[in-house]
């Protein structure tokens, strides 16, 4: 989906986004590397985290962040804030939680959203 960022998102707040994820992967990674932790929070990194910031980075890049994957609408920017990787927005993003419980703890939940 193509927009205007004048829409709702300024160049500004995108730029400051795709840092914020760029420094989350590099913090990630150089976890990764250096520190040793249980294998289901590695396994976690490395399939849905690392992923869920490299789409992220995907849909600024084809000026496609900031709307919803499902519904298309504006995801509101507190939560673009507060999880610049979330691809939906929290209305559907709790729906599918609802069509698809999870065993994950809360930890590894939030990364998902």
């Amino acid at each position: 989906m193509d927009y205007d960022l004048s829409d709702f998102l300024t160049a500004t707040f995108i730029e400051a986004r795709r840092q914020q994820l760029l420094e989350r992967e590099q913090s990630i990674h150089a976890r990764l590397a250096t520190e040793d932790m249980p294998e289901a929070q590695r396994t976690n990194l490395i399939r849905v985290v690392l992923p869920n910031i490299m789409a992220a980075l995907a849909r600024i890049h084809v000026h496609a962040y900031g709307y919803c994957s499902d519904c298309e609408e504006p995801i509101l920017q507190t939560r673009l804030e507060l999880r610049p990787e979330s691809p939906r927005c929290v209305h559907c993003q709790q729906t599918l939680d609802r069509q698809n419980p999870t065993d994950l703890p809360r930890e590894q939940l939030l990364w998902r959203r």
